[in-house]
């Protein structure tokens, strides 16, 4: 069980605890999130299985056109066989309003290992915030 003070009592079941080997970005002494779904949302919350680190993650898919190659070294890092086995997820961010997500550096998750990462993606031309409109893609790129 997880206390959390902004979601409450959490219930994972293990399939739903991922390890990241290097934690995410900015908070890389987290190692263990549990994956949630958001009551009734297309929304997951990442939750440190210890403390109060946590994320609201989308899924990739609710971004049109968004896609990137994964390099041998994460494939690794996760156990991945081929690519398309990993789950991606999108940090969500709000400001002033207005929902966004990185699409810079995604969330990766192999259910089948267990394992998670953030990963980085060193494309410039790939925003760092997208904002979604309420449909679920996006309004504007900055």
């Amino acid at each position: 069980m997880i206390i959390s003070s902004i979601y409450g009592e959490l219930m994972p079941e293990p399939h739903q605890v991922y390890h990241f080997v290097k934690g995410m970005v900015g908070f890389q002494a987290v190692r263990d999130f549990a994956l949630l779904p958001y009551e009734d949302t297309p929304f997951y919350i990442l939750h440190g299985t210890e403390g109060q680190t946590s994320f609201i993650l989308l899924p990739a898919e609710q971004v049109q056109h968004y896609s990137f190659e994964i390099d041998r070294s994460t494939a690794e890092l996760l156990e991945l066989t081929k690519p398309e086995d990993a789950v991606t997820l999108l940090v969500v961010n709000m400001d002033e309003g207005e929902i966004s997500v990185n699409l810079r550096a995604p969330v990766l998750l192999h259910p089948a290992s267990q394992k998670g990462c953030q990963y980085v993606i060193h494309d410039q031309s790939v925003p760092l915030r997208y904002v979604l409109n309420k449909g679920g893609d996006h309004a504007a790129r900055t």
